[in-house]
């Protein structure tokens, strides 16, 4: 059961909601993958595109609940991750390399988590240098990037199981 989080109230630099949504479909794919998304509210254009993925609706109180049953968590470096973290469910978070974005001052504790970043040569050359505004366009990570990540992880999970 993988949960997402879209949104990140412009806090820190996020991937654009359309990215999400190729994730959400590559996760589709595999048909082995339930998935909730976790924010409250979603774009339209989001909303409409998300057939068979369950909703948490709104309230903190269901937001944790949903977080506590989940295998993983995926968002970028947000409260929800933290939460998520609090209740010791892993999760795959989205960094920028800007040192006042590192995973090592804003990674969540208290689970298992993957942080993942873009590589140095794409922050070199594409990174607006304002965490605001940057989405890790153009390469830097994407919907592939983020499943080769979910895939590996749960792959060793498994193997460490058995």
């Amino acid at each position: 059961i993988i949960g997402v989080h879209f949104d990140s109230g412009n806090s820190c630099p996020n991937l654009k909601a359309g990215e999400y949504l190729r994730l959400i479909r590559l996760l589709q794919s595999e048909k082995k993958y339930e998935i909730f998304v976790t924010d409250a509210e979603l774009p339209r254009e989001i909303e409409k595109n998300l057939e068979g993925v369950h909703r948490v609706g709104k309230g903190l109180r269901n937001l944790f609940i949903v977080l506590k049953s989940l295998d993983l968590f995926i968002s970028s470096s947000t409260g929800p991750s933290h939460a998520a973290a609090a209740l010791e469910v892993p999760t795959l978070t989205l960094f920028c390399r800007l040192p006042a974005c590192s995973p090592w001052l804003w990674s969540p504790m208290g689970n298992e988590a993957i942080y993942l970043q873009p590589e140095e040569k794409y922050c070199e050359s594409k990174c607006p240098q304002n965490p605001k505004i940057c989405n890790f366009d153009d390469g830097g990570i994407t919907a592939e990037k983020i499943f080769g990540e979910i895939e590996n992880y749960l792959f060793e999970k498994r193997s460490n199981n058995n």
